[in-house]
């Protein structure tokens, strides 16, 4: 069953009947994602192991609704929720109750303060007695829209590193004549023509499955009911499955067979049979597994297999069958790599990501450069044909190279005023690349920063220190913050340090930017032994 439906259609499916046929019609705002047992009808069916959960982040405002077959009167609820300190605990609720004649009757209900209990799924009851009784065929339980309506229960969201509110649990709300009809233990197997259609034709199909396994997400059968059988004529043919999110029910796999020859086949009928997972596999054994090299050993291939790769899917993935390339991977279930293998007793596969040699050779280029380097400055230099040359000068003593360090340089700058054209274009730069590539805000404070450097001789610490410092503070930052956290190093890393993205561009920035002013000061490009100190 689709993860995302209305709880109506999931109960649909189920074969529970609706307010129409006799039984209750069970919605909510939402539930927790991927909780098919978590629907609003579980807050009505007696069971204490289930319960509805609207689902993380803000709990005000979430609500379930029923609709009955006949009037209830409603004056009490006996309203169980979670209180095992993995749940939020609701404090405040507003419980409506009407039918379609009219509008709703809405009071509202507090619930005394209660502490978590250590145990797994721990529930606690509150006896509530409304002020009036109400009667009608519609009842909705809403938490209220106040500060203090939800005690919130907190955790660690692992892919931003913020916290986020727990879902509330409602076991049960307790409400006289408000109950949930029986689950039925098997899926209904009467023919459904809304499931598959081939050409625009409906193809009857049946599911024999258990609803327990339907909840669980696990495959049932889909048997093809006794009609005629399909002529598909030459050419084209399109095959659609409904989506599950009319039905309650997708279909994953559908297979058309025949006889040879073309002709009919008369068997069982079995579109599709469950296996259980596992089943009918060959085994793979890990040799050897490297950063980017696998070599596996497959055994008990009896028909060809699909052999996937849980990596983002890459065409520089490559894989090997007994020295056979198998071509470019294919993408399977949207991110992974997978590869056909034929069949094999005993079959060696060697998978490899192959972009790894591009920079394993820039690597060794960069070995070569550096010693390249090391070698010219090793080696020895000869006398001009004339002799040893009175007049060269040593590098550090032209006059184009740079000053002596001089402490007191990073505490003012030295040389006339800036033009004003320096002036105008240094801030209309720093202004439009920092806001551009760091944020507004930075875009703003560089320029702010650039006016009063240009003006202040003695405000250069501003940015000759403190960009240093900035930068020091936010990798101090991200390193204390590890440690302490210790967040896992997958590929949402870097979203546990956004706080100090910004920060750390505008280090840099700060940086570059002292560069700039100071040959503003200077008035030329490269500061020379006769430049102002």
């Amino acid at each position: 069953s689709s993860s995302a439906l209305d709880d109506k259609v999931v109960d649909a499916a189920l074969g529970l009947p609706d307010a129409s046929e006799g039984g209750v019609t069970a919605t909510s705002s939402r539930r927790i994602p991927g909780g098919l047992a978590n629907r609003a009808i579980a807050a009505i069916d007696g069971d204490p192991d289930t319960w509805w959960s609207p689902g993380f982040l803000g709990q005000r405002r979430e609500y379930v609704d029923y609709v009955t077959a006949e009037p209830i009167t409603v004056d009490r609820l006996a309203l169980t929720v979670l209180n095992d300190g993995r749940h939020s605990v609701p404090r405040v609720l507003q419980v409506a109750v009407g039918d379609s004649s009219g509008e709703d009757q809405v009071q509202e209900v507090t619930l005394p303060a209660i502490d978590d209990q250590e145990a797994a799924n721990a529930s606690h009851t509150f006896n509530v007695r409304l002020d009036r009784p109400a009667s009608g065929t519609h009842v909705r339980v809403t938490v209220a829209d106040r500060a203090d309506a939800v005690r919130e229960v907190q955790t660690l969201d692992w892919i931003t590193g913020r916290s986020i509110v727990m879902p509330i649990g409602i076991v049960e709300l307790g409400i006289e004549g408000l109950t949930a009809p029986p689950l039925p233990a098997r899926m209904d197997v009467s023919c459904r023509p809304n499931l598959v259609e081939v050409d625009g034709t409906p193809v009857p199909v049946s599911l024999r499955g258990t609803t327990a396994d339907m909840l669980a997400g696990r495959a049932v059968e889909v048997v093809a009911c006794p009609t005629e059988a399909l002529s598909l004529p030459a050419g084209r043919t399109t095959l659609r499955t409904t989506a599950g999110s009319f039905t309650g029910l997708d279909l994953d796999r559908v297979v058309l067979r025949s006889a040879a020859g073309g002709r009919a086949d008369v068997g069982a009928g079995t579109i599709v049979t469950a296996t259980s997972p596992g089943a009918g596999r060959p085994d793979v054994r890990v040799d050897r597994e490297g950063r980017t090299k696998i070599d596996l050993t497959v055994t008990g291939a009896d028909d060809a297999f699909w052999l996937v790769l849980g990596q983002s899917h890459n065409t520089g993935w490559t894989a090997t069958a007994d020295g056979k390339d198998l071509g470019e991977p294919i993408l399977v279930d949207g991110y992974a790599n997978g590869w056909e293998v034929p069949p094999g007793q005993t079959i060696s596969v060697h998978l490899e990501w192959t972009p790894q040699k591009v920079v394993w050779a820039a690597v060794a280029a960069s070995v070569l450069f550096v010693l390249l380097a090391l070698a010219l400055v090793a080696w020895p230099r000869r006398a001009g044909a004339g002799g040893e040359d009175d007049q060269w000068l040593p590098l550090d003593a032209r006059p184009s190279m740079a000053q002596p360090f001089r402490f007191g340089r990073l505490l003012r700058y030295a040389g006339p005023a800036p033009s004003r054209f320096a002036l105008v274009a240094t801030v209309a730069a720093s202004l439009l690349l920092g806001a551009a590539a760091i944020g507004p805000v930075p875009g703003l404070a560089l320029a702010a920063a650039a006016v009063l450097a240009l003006r202040v001789p003695r405000s250069r610490p501003l940015l000759t220190i403190g960009g240093p410092l900035l930068l020091a503070g936010s990798a101090g930052f991200l390193v204390f913050r590890q440690l302490v956290s210790r967040y896992p190093t997958g590929f949402d890393w870097p979203t546990y340090y956004e706080v100090v993205h910004q920060p750390a561009w505008t280090a840099v920035a700060m940086i570059a930017l002292d560069v700039v002013v100071d040959r503003c000061w200077l008035r030329r490009w490269w500061p020379t032994e006769d430049s102002p100190t």
